[in-house]
């Protein structure tokens, strides 16, 4: 599969699924080998998270010509981890990061802990709301 920039034709047979914004896993560890390879992100290099989001910038050419376009990205889930508070909490970073790609949010570059805890409380929010609508058959 073409991947941007990359290739990792070599990680298809740990590939659940694919579309072009998300990639979800059989395993964890199939996941963080997919990131290293796409990112030079070194942060918790154990794969001690559930998902991974990475902006990226799309490259085209008109002419000569290189026209540059910021990306709300991909993100990496591995498929024991496909609840609406993962899901909810990875989209929480998707939006951030393109929003400072795009220089419309006032952020530090790089996700730090208080994106952290918005990403968490908002994950935990949609999870309640969502097991409440089950409970309710209303989904």
């Amino acid at each position: 599969m073409q991947y941007g920039q990359c290739t990792v034709d070599s990680l298809n047979s740990s590939l659940y699924y694919a579309t072009p914004h998300v990639h979800v896993f059989e395993t964890k560890a199939a996941m963080w080998q997919a990131g290293a390879k796409l990112s030079p992100w070194k942060k918790d290099g154990n794969g001690g998270y559930g998902a991974i989001t990475l902006p990226i910038w799309r490259y085209r050419y008109e002419g000569d010509e290189q026209i540059t376009a910021p990306k709300v990205g991909n993100v990496l889930f591995y498929k024991e981890c496909l609840g609406s508070e993962c899901i909810s909490h990875e989209a929480v970073h998707m939006a951030t990061s393109y929003l400072r790609l795009i220089q419309q949010l006032q952020l530090t570059d790089q996700i730090d802990e208080n994106e952290e805890k918005l990403a968490y409380c908002i994950g935990s929010c949609m999870r309640q709301i969502v097991d409440n609508l089950y409970k309710l058959k209303i989904l």
